[in-house]
């Protein structure tokens, strides 16, 4: 291993400041200009270090996967050198989403999970997500606090001996779509506007679409006029000005279905054939009227302003199917808790195809 026995013992002055990297779901950034290897490298240090505080034996197991992206290599090959440095066996998962990391954690019982991905969505962003024993998801004013202050204050190697690697594979894992209909169905095909940056999550929305249905990437805006008062008003996020493309892409190309998915495939927008999006409130109980299966127990928010809180709430009612206010959806899958932005997707794609129906009929009323 080439990481020295002191790079993680103090703060090295040519690492930006983590203040401005440390987001209330772990880390994000513009790659090498605030994201760079040595980064996610303290952070997975870090984190591997409060595992191996945990656990009574030593050893953790931490599932490390990425998005697939070229740029986003270095950080990943970063991240599981840390990871071994300080003691604990990786499993490889490779390229995978949020959803795939989580269910990993818990096929295999490991410790944790570290994903390299892209939570911002643009091209030249990247993140680290990082998840706890079950794949529960760590943020900020949680578990992942201890991993911020140790990745701020510096942390020697817990162990003298480094981990190992070893590859696994999603084949088999969270394929079981109880309540859907099979994947390569013959229903009505469907014209659909998607946007997202995971294209491990794009590849499996298009397999699921039924056949012949058309996928449409949304296009670039024509620049506006300038109002008057423009100057005045706030500056729309990525997410939105992403938003505004797809309910512009659907309108002019007379989709059926607009879709926006975050980076790493937890949160989701949903637009119907006239442009207008879904409200997350009737959204979840759309979803919980699914003709395949009965879902009872739908609640329309779970309270908690992080996916930590989110999930602790959501362990802790009897629901099934519940919404976090901000566009993540919750499922029950087994007994344990599922965020994975594509199961509401496809969950949506049975529904319109089976009542045939558009989407902006189908919405029950506040």
């Amino acid at each position: 291993m080439r990481t020295g026995a002191t790079d993680f013992a103090r703060p090295v002055s040519n690492v930006p400041a983590r203040e401005t990297l440390w987001t209330g779901e772990g880390i994000a950034g513009i790659y090498l200009n605030q994201v760079t290897a040595q980064v996610v490298r303290r952070a997975a240090g870090a984190f591997a270090t409060c595992v191996f505080k945990q656990r009574a034996e030593p050893r953790p197991q931490i599932v490390v996967a990425h998005d697939g992206r070229a740029l986003t290599a270095e950080l990943y090959a970063s991240v599981a050198e840390a990871v071994m440095w300080c003691g604990g066996d990786i499993l490889e998962l490779g390229q995978s989403y949020s959803a795939d990391v989580a269910r990993a954690v818990r096929h295999f019982s490991a410790d944790g999970g570290l994903l390299v991905g892209n939570v911002m969505g643009q091209s030249h962003t990247a993140s680290l997500s990082f998840y706890g024993a079950l794949g529960t998801p760590w943020s900020l004013g949680g578990s992942l606090d201890a991993v911020k202050a140790l990745d701020e204050s510096g942390f020697k190697r817990p162990v003298r001996n480094a981990g190992k690697a070893t590859r696994v594979s999603m084949e088999g894992i969270g394929k079981r779509r109880a309540g859907f209909n099979e994947m390569g169905r013959s229903g009505s095909p469907l014209k659909v506007v998607v946007d997202t940056a995971s294209a491990v999550l794009l590849e499996r929305l298009t397999a699921a679409l039924p056949v012949g249905s058309e996928l449409i990437q949304p296009q670039s805006l024509p620049l506006a006029m300038n109002s008057v008062d423009a100057k005045d008003l706030p500056r729309p996020s990525f997410r939105q000005v992403r938003e505004k493309m797809i309910a512009r892409q659907v309108v002019a190309s007379g989709a059926d279905l607009g879709i926006w998915i975050d980076g790493i495939g937890e949160v989701c927008s949903i637009f119907d054939s006239r442009g207008l999006a879904v409200p997350m409130e009737q959204l979840v109980r759309l979803l919980a009227r699914c003709p395949f299966d009965e879902i009872d127990l739908a609640v329309e928010n779970v309270a908690g302003a992080t996916r930590e809180q989110a999930y602790q709430e959501f362990e802790k009612l009897a629901a099934m199917i519940a919404g976090d206010g901000v566009g993540r959806i919750w499922f029950r899958e087994a007994k344990d808790a599922c965020l994975d932005a594509l199961l509401p997707v496809l969950r949506l794609i049975d529904i319109l195809e089976a009542t045939g129906l558009p989407l902006r009929k189908l919405i029950p009323s506040a």
